[in-house]
């Protein structure tokens, strides 16, 4: 190749490279991005339908093994409960008899490749020259055809859910309850005080407006660790340990929610404000029916991330809760975890129930938390 070929070459490269090759490029790195993101996620779903035995193993099919378990102690008592009063003589006949014939050429092959192409001889014959091992891999062959799939995780699906749901060492549908009714409570609060906090900010004139609000934002650079012991001890002297009180009260006023929704505030024109007052409007008029539907987007961002600190809080809770029936998912997974740490699949089914509400959040609210952050992007 001469080197004028060599050139145009390199030229239709680079420019494909340049139009196309990037955009290509971006996507595999991203499509691997998200499958490794995604791995652990899906192992732990996967886990939680799974018996204890069968949870280290990757693959989501069973093992002949575990296929021949599940049918021998699960699908076919349930068939024919009968089954498991049977010997094992007895079980490798009736599997025989729910078999065809090259069902059964077929599985005899599989357990003894020597024997393949072999006349098939009477159950009795076949059993008789086979020893007790060779017997025992010849029912688990057997057995793992009647196997199914879908009825493997669904039976285990239903059986380590309603263990955890209805356990009778952790009271985990209390758990449950106490997260998403002190989550939902802080968001509701939080945007009501922040909302009004914004709107003081951010429409209103009054002296020293600018220097308290540089100060307010001053208290989200003190750590929480630094406040946890005064508000500790505000809430022993106000009696409110042990109590819903105390864990929703001290977090239904935060500084990021009233930058937050300023900012949105800020980019509404202020003649609807001047409007609304020359109407005869009150200030408390002009922030209910004026502002806060205007500010839609940045409320609802707000109560996002409000309702997942809130619903994902541990140390407050563990500092102030002693009472078991006062718990939160978090706490209760602590204590589920030392109660239930040898079973992995029943601590992976806890794991995928405390996400899902967060799940169905996202999922929900994403096309409103994406076009909410864009809208506060912009001022003006």
């Amino acid at each position: 190749m001469s080197t004028t070929e060599q050139a145009v070459v390199g030229q239709g490269f680079s420019k494909w490279w340049f139009r196309k090759g990037k955009v290509y490029a971006s996507f595999i790195f991203l499509i691997l991005f998200a499958l490794t993101t995604l791995t652990p996620f899906l192992w732990m779903i996967n886990a939680s339908m799974k018996p204890l035995e069968a949870v280290e193993d990757l693959s989501p099919i069973p093992t002949i093994e575990q296929q021949a378990r599940f049918v021998e102690t699960v699908a076919l008592p349930q068939a024919d409960p009968e089954y498991a009063t049977l010997s094992e003589d007895e079980q490798i006949a009736y599997l025989f008899g729910i078999l065809d014939i090259s069902s059964i050429r077929e599985t005899i092959s599989q357990a003894f490749p020597d024997m393949a192409g072999s006349e098939l001889v009477d159950m009795s014959t076949l059993t008789a020259s086979l020893s007790s091992s060779e017997q025992q891999t010849l029912r688990a062959h057997l057995a793992s055809t009647q196997f199914s799939l879908a009825q493997y995780y669904w039976h285990y699906l239903r059986r380590n859910y309603d263990d955890v749901w209805n356990s009778e060492d952790i009271l985990f549908q209390r758990y449950y309850f106490n997260s998403l009714f002190i989550a939902m409570w802080v968001t509701l609060l939080q945007c009501f005080t922040s909302s009004l906090a914004a709107f003081a900010f951010a429409r209103l004139e009054w002296p020293g407006r600018d220097s308290i609000f540089k100060l307010y934002l001053a208290t989200m650079m003190i750590p929480g660790v630094v406040v946890m012991i005064p508000n500790y001890t505000l809430m022993v002297f106000l009696r409110l340990l042990d109590s819903y009180t105390g864990l929703i009260i001290p977090a239904a006023f935060t500084a990021f929610g009233t930058f937050l929704l300023r900012q949105f505030m800020l980019s509404i024109p202020p003649s609807l404000d001047e409007a609304a007052t020359i109407d005869g409007a009150s200030p408390w008029r002009v922030y209910w029916d004026v502002i806060l539907p205007l500010a839609r987007p940045g409320l609802i961002v707000l109560s996002i991330f409000t309702f997942m600190q809130n619903y994902q809080s541990f140390f407050w809770p563990l500092v102030l809760i002693k009472s078991e029936h006062l718990r939160t998912l978090p706490i209760g997974m602590l204590y589920f975890d030392t109660n239930y740490g040898n079973q992995t699949n029943l601590i992976m089914a806890a794991s995928v129930m405390n996400i899902v509400p967060l799940i169905i959040l996202f999922v929900l609210m994403q096309k409103y938390l994406v076009a909410g952050i864009q809208l506060g992007a912009v001022k003006g």
